[in-house]
Parts: C-alpha cells; structure tokens; sequence
C-alpha cells in the first residue's frame, strides 16, 4: 500500500495540476486566498466599446480559487457584464456544455456608457469574502457631438463656440481645423476648460476636428483627437480688400498712402502692386493697416495685394484686389533732392523688408568724384547703404529717365569695390538707348554686414561720345526686394 500511494504522488507529480485537482485539498488552504486580481483594473473605453477583464481570486502561489464574485458599486457610465460561457481551462473529462457558475477565473466586459471616470467593486461570494477590489474605467467620448454654436451665415471672422461633452476638457493649447479651409484663429479656452472659442477663417467649412481633449476627472489620461458632429457651411472668401489711398494720381517719387479696410492689415511680406507693377512699400502704420508706398514710374492700373491677412488671423495670406481702386503715376518727378547721397559718408540708409519691395527715387545728380563711386564711372553716382543683420537674397530693377546708360552696383562698406567676383555688371547688362533699361538682377545670400548700393551714371566722362543719350536723366528709381 505505500508503495502503490508513493507512486500515486509521483504519477501526479508528472501529470499536470489540473487533473490532479481537488476542490476538497484547496478547502484546507482558504486563508492563503488573500489577493484579488483584476485585470485589467485600469480600462479605457470608449462609449459603446468595451474591454475583457479577467478576475481571479489568488494565493501566494498565483494559484486561482474556485469562486464566483459580486460587482457593486457600479459607476453610472459604465456596465459590467458577467460571461457565464468562459472557460479558464479546457479538460476534455471535466468540461461540459452546461455553464460551471464557480471557476478559478471568471470574465466580465467593461461597456462603455457615458464620458467620465467610473469604479466598481469586485468581492468573492465564496473562499474569503473579506477581500475586495476597486476598478477604476476611464470611459471616453467617440466625438465631440453637436458642439458647435453657430453653423451657418457665418463670415470670415465670426465666432463660434465648441462646447465638450459631459465630463471631457479641451486644453489649453487645443488646435482646431475644419474638413476644408484654413485653420481658424483660437481665442481662446474657458477657465473651466469645458469650451473654446474660434474665429472662421475665409473658406472655412465641415465638421471641426479639436485635438487634446480630455477627461475632466483624468485630463492627462485618455486623451485624443476627437470631431463634431456637427458642421459649418462654407465661410466665404476674402475676394476684395475694402480700399482707402491718399491720392488716385501723383509724380514720380512722391509717396501715397494706402489704408486696408475689412480688418485686413500688411504684413511684412505684402506687396502692393499698381496695374501689376510692385510698388515698394515705405512704411506700414502702427496698426498695420496703412502702408505708404512709392510707385515704380509707368505705373497704371488697378490696385491690387499679395500677402495680406485678416488681423485676427495673419498666419494666412491673402492676395485680392482692392474694390476698385486704380492708380496713375505721372510723367515728371516730384519727389525731393536729397544732397546726402553723392559721398559714402552721408550715405542715406535704406531699410529693407523682411520680405517685400522698397523703392527708392532720385533727380539727376551733380557731377560726383569718381573715388566716391568705387572706382566705377566717370561720371556721377548715387550712393546708399544698406545693412542685412543675415544672410540675405534680393533682386533689384533700375529704371530712369531718358536713354542714357545707368547700372546698379553693391560695393564694399568701404566703398573700395565689389563684393565679389561677378558682382561687377550684375545689374548693368544694357546699354544707351531705349534697350538699355530696366537693369535687373538677383543677389543670392549675401552674407550678413554693411553694404553701398549704386546707381552710376556713365556719359562723356566714361568714355561715350556725347550725344542725346550722354544727357543725365532728369529721375531715376530702383527697386530692392527682399526673399
């Protein structure tokens, strides 16, 4: 007998536990069954979805005890519902098609119901009953549901308010985007974070997409991207710049203004042009909402701008006419004289755009000491400085009166020379006669520091025989713009 019962123990050393199972040997050890396992005991759903979670009441031996478990406490956005059909383990002599109430692990699923944080109790109805656990399910929104404000007869710049579901938050640095169109301009995020504010932009339309919402119970947990159910007809385009100038006519040289209605405002890339022509953009008030500006001489036409936005909403140009406003630009000069600009030393500034034209105008110019025009002409020049704080690409147009031959030139800041090899020329490929104009070139990259542009006058004094096109012209006009 004990040699057949020290076989016994051995044979069920071999075989695996399950089959060697008594519910009566586990009974001797209910107290070691201190540990209730939920897992997971942390769920994320979303409303109508729902996660598996397995419970096992354990001892230190991560052995499972055969019991059932109540739920209680249920939180209202969630449902708990049991699996009676799960099996832990298949055994092809204990299993059996009938449902077995009582196993080592027993399934339920997590139903999402409502937005929110939720818990629920577990507790064993058999073994240790004096264990418990609590599960905690973040349940999130699917979307953000009918959450807009205002939907239709909207115009670019109108509010419009996006309301979180019941127990979500936005963030405070929430993005919203709609299916079309541009981004919108956020406002801003209540104190409360339960809502924002948006103002449309032009072409706007769709459902509105809002990134970072939260849970308001767990606002760093479960955090997504989420959109409405609702949605915004098409906001309509920009198609005209409300348009006030100082002047509907004026001379070469002298300066106009140019005011923006509409709550649309110059940026620093912003051109505006007269009959297709880019006029350089002096100044641009403090609100941003008048420019002065000097048109290039031949200028006619409707005004019309590149480049300029909504205030509230500037990260998106805009290029539109005005309402009809034209411009002419006389055939005479009327700009001023400015003695400055015949020596380096007194050299008059000119302040480029970051990304735009500036224009700059002269009268015919004295006869200048040539060591004054770097060594360039025999005749006259017009000397300017400017100063690039970086790497900087510009093109230049010349243009003048007449069909004498003029070039522009960047120099040295001592004034002793092109910068560069093939500087020289670059902006002086024509020559006398009507041909010879507009001079244009591009500057790529020239590195950040103090630099002459000049415009240089070439007749008898270097070396053209005279005649009608050795007469200085009466004006002339460059053009520096910026990328």
């Amino acid at each position: 007998m004990k040699q057949m019962t020290s076989g016994m123990i051995a044979f069920c050393g071999v075989l695996a536990l399950a089959s060697c199972y008594s519910y009566s040997s586990e009974a001797v050890n209910n107290t070691n069954y201190n540990t209730l396992q939920a897992t997971p005991n942390f769920a994320v759903v979303k409303v109508g979805d729902s996660d598996q979670m397995i419970v096992r009441l354990v001892n230190d031996a991560n052995a499972g005890a055969i019991t059932s478990y109540t739920v209680g406490n249920v939180g209202a956005g969630v449902l708990v519902h049991y699996q009676v059909n799960y099996r832990p383990v298949f055994d092809a002599k204990l299993d059996t098609l009938v449902p077995v109430g009582d196993k080592s692990a027993q399934q339920y699923f997590i139903v999402g119901v409502a937005p929110g944080k939720w818990t629920f109790t577990l507790t064993p109805t058999s073994i240790n009953t004096g264990v418990s656990t609590t599960v905690t399910a973040l349940v999130a929104p699917v979307n953000i549901g009918a959450a807009l404000s205002k939907t239709t007869g909207l115009n670019a710049g109108d509010t419009v308010t996006i309301r979180a579901p019941a127990n979500t938050v936005f963030s405070q640095t929430s993005v919203v985007s709609f299916q079309v169109g541009p981004a919108p301009a956020l406002v801003g995020v209540s104190a409360d974070s339960t809502s924002l504010r948006i103002l449309v932009a032009p072409g706007d339309s769709g459902t509105a997409t809002v990134t970072k919402v939260g849970l308001s119970q767990a606002p760093a947990a479960a955090v997504q991207t989420l959109t409405t159910t609702s949605f915004i007809t098409k906001v309509p385009a920009v198609t005209v710049a409300p348009t006030t100038i100082s002047a509907a006519t004026a001379l070469i040289g002298v300066p106009v203004t140019v005011t923006l209605g509409g709550s649309l405002k110059f940026l620093g890339s912003s051109h505006v042009l007269i009959g297709g022509t880019d006029a350089g953009i002096q100044s641009v008030s403090a609100d941003s909402a008048t420019a002065t500006v000097v048109p290039l001489a031949g200028s006619t036409g409707a005004i019309t701008f590149t480049n300029v936005a909504l205030g509230f909403l500037t990260s998106v140009p805009l290029n539109v006419p005005s309402d009809g406003k034209t411009f002419t630009v006389g055939s005479t000069f009327g700009g001023t004289f400015d003695p400055t600009v015949t020596a380096r030393a007194t050299a008059p500034t000119v302040t480029l755009r970051p990304a735009g034209s500036v224009v700059v105008s002269g009268p015919a110019l004295p006869t200048n000491n040539p060591t004054q025009c770097s060594g360039v002409s025999g005749d006259w020049c017009g000397i300017y400085k400017i100063v690039l704080t970086a790497a900087t690409t510009f093109d230049l147009t010349l243009i003048w009166q007449g069909g004498a031959d003029l070039g522009l030139y960047r120099v040295k800041s001592d004034g002793s020379g092109a910068t560069s090899a093939g500087d020289v020329g670059d902006c002086d490929n024509g020559g006398q006669g009507a041909s010879g104009q507009p001079e244009t070139c591009t500057v790529n990259a020239v590195a950040a520091g103090t630099y002459f542009l000049t415009v240089q006058f070439f007749g008898t004094g270097s070396g053209y025989p005279p005649s009608a096109n050795t007469v200085p012209p009466a004006w002339y006009q460059f053009r520096v713009t910026t990328h």
